[in-house]
């Protein structure tokens, strides 16, 4: 296992995935708005989106929205007595986005005729428009008293009840507004919507294709079951749904985000910065499209790409209100993101600047950029500096699993591996770690402490937690070879060797894998081959602009030669395999020390 600052992957500052189900607007009178599904570790938060800003009414300028309002208004001066016209100007106003003179018109219809039904159910918008929930939920509970077989003051009822958190109340009303409906579409996605956030991705898949093959016309239902795809994690039938959704509805933003993001998700990138690329020519001020453009090129390893897409939105909201929260957090994120593709493109001064301006324009909001700032402290190799940025994240953030990781790193890196043991043994043993924090931990016990059964330990409780992991699958391998026994090695290793490159956690991950390889070989006898794929390895980190690992990669070539000059008792080849190791400079401590103590052995000390 080749033991590396360049092996702690820099960390992107990724916000929730979060997908927007806009309704499917086929029952214009029940209360309903598109809802925001943001997806955490421990589930999902619904928020209501408002509507799509309409445009300023200009009263004489010929629209059709103004001339439906004039219209009207000849109307109910020919007929100031008919609740009929006050309605219907009503709407026109409420259509235009003039709530306040809607709702006047709607109160002059019920004076009139006070169960007028849909003057009813539009002053019932208005108020939600408003804000005024409890007056909305008591016009819907009038209605429901007046039309107790009419399914549309029922579906208001459970959007309401959406508003106050109470999401089984809202699906036992959404249950009884389908049972008095006939295709009860809007209640059937809206249901769909309440089963993702009670936890029942299937039945609410369910629900959402049903309604979806009764309404196939519908962009919205192949939308809401793309969501319910995406949050599920079945990426590939959400992206069926949604080009479903944009075959109807071409160009549509929520569901040519959610497409992205799935397209992204199965690894298939071209066609992700394909369709982000052309929706964004005609959608240029989408930050949520260009923060997916970025990853999509970042995932090609198009830094300089994604770098330019974020530094568009970031000079874009350069001025912002410091009290508004989400814009500061976004505006932290994008400066560590920035920084982060810096760091990958190996830009170390350019991915310092960046984490420091994250770190200065919100202290408290994340502990990310401190972790990659102290990621670039130690490819710099000034460990106190790390330490120091470490220390400041953990009295803000406490035990962030990351920052506890990346003390872990640097503790091993200064010889203190039974600290840097305690950093990160909770975290593993609580089974909250990542497969690189698990499988460094068995790495600081076979390379620092030489505690090769415990190593061996961790290390295949990590391969089975995470079988399809690289890291994981490689730290195995390794352990399995320092253990002397290359037949169990082998199979691990030809599983992944030959995967493609956009499947690899990360590039660093192929160079570390193939050298496994190259240890593979050596511990078989094929020294020659052992170290052609060691110098594979190294050309590897040339590509990619690794030096460090390039030179930990030689010295541990040389390191692993020199041990298979000793079993063959070719102590002149292992002398000279030793000094070369350790002529490297600013390689890894751990193997300058084993490097150390075979010159020592060889010489007779």
């Amino acid at each position: 296992m080749i033991v590396t600052s360049d092996n702690e992957n820099v960390k992107q500052a990724e916000s929730a995935p979060q997908f927007t189900a806009n309704m499917p607007h086929l029952n214009p009178l029940a209360a309903a708005s598109s809802i925001a599904i943001t997806k955490h570790a421990d589930g999902i938060t619904l928020e209501f989106v408002p509507d799509r800003e309409k445009s300023d009414l200009v009263r004489g300028s010929g629209t059709i929205a103004d001339k439906m309002i004039a219209r009207s208004e000849k109307e109910v001066a020919r007929r100031p007595k008919s609740a009929k016209a006050h309605t219907t100007l009503g709407i026109a106003l409420l259509n235009a986005g003039d709530v306040n003179s809607a709702q006047a018109e709607f109160e002059a219809a019920l004076s009139i005729d006070p169960v007028h039904y849909v003057a009813a159910l539009n002053l019932a918008r208005t108020r939600i428009e408003q804000g005024r929930f409890e007056d909305a939920e008591r016009i819907y509970f009038h209605l429901k008293e007046h039309y107790p077989q009419d399914p549309t003051p029922v579906l208001s009822l459970a959007n309401m009840a959406i508003r106050k958190g109470q999401y089984d109340v809202a699906a036992r009303m959404l249950r009884d507004a389908i049972g008095l409906g006939h295709k009860a579409i809007t209640a059937k996605h809206l249901l769909g919507l309440m089963l993702l956030k009670l936890g029942r991705n299937r039945e609410a898949i369910s629900i959402l294709r049903l309604a979806a093959h009764l309404e196939v016309r519908s962009p919205a239902l192949y939308e809401a079951l793309g969501v319910a795809y995406n949050v599920e994690g079945d990426y590939r039938r959400a992206v069926v749904a949604l080009k479903t959704s944009l075959s109807l509805n071409p160009g549509a933003q929520d569901a040519t985000r959610g497409l992205a993001f799935a397209l992204l998700e199965l690894k298939q990138t071209d066609e992700a910065t394909n369709l982000l690329v052309g929706y964004l020519e005609r959608n240029p001020q989408d930050y949520a499209a260009k923060q997916l453009l970025a990853r999509a090129y970042a995932a090609r390893r198009q830094y300089r790409s994604a770098i330019a897409q974020l530094t568009q939105v970031w000079s874009d909201i350069d001025e912002i209100d410091e009290k508004d929260s989400t814009m500061l957090s976004l505006r932290v994120n994008l400066a560590n993101n920035i920084g982060a593709y810096y760091l990958e493109n190996c830009e170390i001064q350019q991915a310092e600047l960046w984490f420091g301006r994250s770190i200065s324009i919100g202290p408290n909001v994340s502990p990310i950029p401190y972790n990659n700032l102290a990621r670039v402290s130690l490819r710099k190799r000034a460990a106190d500096a790390a330490f120091e940025i470490l220390r400041r994240a953990k009295d803000r953030f406490g035990d962030n699993p990351d920052t506890l990781f990346m003390l872990s790193v640097c503790y091993y890196q200064v010889g203190l591996y039974d600290t840097a043991i305690a950093q990160i043994s909770g975290l593993v043993e609580s089974g909250k770690a990542t497969p690189e924090i698990q499988c460094f931990l068995s790495s600081v016990f076979f390379e620092g402490k030489g505690d090769y059964e415990t190593g061996m330990r961790i290390a295949k409780d990590a391969f089975k937690r995470f079988r399809d992991n690289d890291v994981a699958a490689n730290m195995l391998a390794y352990a399995y070879l320092l253990m002397g026994d290359p037949v169990a090695a082998r199979p691990i290793i030809e599983a992944h060797i030959e995967k493609d490159d956009e499947h690899w956690t990360h590039p660093s991950t192929r160079v570390t894998f193939t050298a496994t390889y190259g240890l593979l070989r050596i511990t078989e006898g094929d020294l020659k081959e052992g170290t052609r794929l060691y110098r594979k390895a190294e050309k590897m980190c040339s590509q990619l602009g690794l030096k460090e690992l390039a030179r930990v990669v030689v010295q541990k070539m040389n390191l692993e030669l020199a041990r298979a000059y000793i079993r063959n008792r070719d102590f002149e080849s292992a002398t000279e395999k030793v000094r070369e190791g350790l002529a490297i400079r600013d390689g890894n401590l751990q193997y300058e020390q084993h490097l150390q103590a075979l010159e020592k052995r060889l010489l007779g000390g």
